[in-house]
């Protein structure tokens, strides 16, 4: 991996069996915030996330984030998946299903956020979001315990209401 300003270089060897290696060059715009909702996205607008897999792919939850879009609330996505450069070095599933639903939902592309496996905590703390809808109490536990940002469990049955509740408390 070669740096500079703003820009990666990797170099991947994909024909090490051939004589000689072959090699493709991917350039990728370098972030120091790296996976981190920065400054430059803040505004005065509401703004609440969600986790994709087993919180989002629920249809109810779907539903729900969709009204918010049409509030026009930003709407987030906060997913502890590689984002695409690490999911092919990882081996992982592509994420074509994340982006789809997104797009169904009226997400913009822009409000995905990939940790990478890392805490969602430090991702989404200093954001501006006022709560985040999780499957995972770890990771929500962390939520709260480490940001200011308000962690919600889909396995309440009230989790709706208390989204809600949020909502109204900052002025919706």
């Amino acid at each position: 991996m070669f740096c500079l300003s703003a820009l990666c270089t990797f170099y991947i060897n994909v024909g090490a069996d051939c004589n000689p290696p072959f090699y493709i060059q991917l350039q990728i715009p370098f972030n120091k915030q790296k996976n981190k909702i920065t400054k430059k996205q803040k505004h005065n607008k509401m703004r609440v996330s969600f986790d994709f897999d087993g919180t989002l792919t629920e249809n109810i939850v779907q539903g729900y984030a969709k009204e918010l879009v049409t509030k026009g609330i930003d709407v987030f996505i906060v997913t502890g998946r590689y984002n695409e450069l690490l999911r092919v070095m990882n081996g992982s599933k592509t994420n074509e299903d994340l982006f789809a639903l997104a797009d169904e939902i009226g997400i913009e592309h822009k409000h995905i956020v990939f940790t990478n496996r890392a805490d969602k905590s430090y991702t989404i703390g200093g954001s501006g979001l006022i709560w985040h809808l999780d499957d995972d109490l770890n990771a929500l536990n962390d939520i709260n315990r480490y940001s200011d940002v308000k962690g919600v469990w889909i396995g309440d049955s009230d989790w709706k209401e208390r989204c809600n509740e949020l909502l109204t408390e900052v002025g919706l």
